[in-house]
């Protein structure tokens, strides 16, 4: 296919472009067949409080002091 870009110096100066689409697939993904895996929720839900360090949902309680599982910031 003939693709034409005007620029913004000048609507009359244009840059022609060959475009060619190979196997396109309507899908986008070559036609593969995607699925998410399954997750296993049958396990105890641990909670976490908000870090007051970093803000992550990651501040737990753990061998008598509150622990951060992403920045490593401890309250004992």
């Amino acid at each position: 296919q003939f693709g034409v870009i005007k620029t913004e110096e000048s609507a009359a100066e244009t840059i022609p472009l060959n475009l060619t689409i190979i196997d396109h697939q309507e899908n986008g993904w070559g036609g593969e067949n995607m699925t998410l895996a399954s997750q296993d929720n049958s396990g105890p839900v641990k909670m976490a409080d908000l870090c007051p360090e970093c803000g992550n949902a990651t501040f737990v309680f753990e061998e008598g002091c509150k622990k951060c599982h992403s920045c490593g910031y401890s309250a004992c």
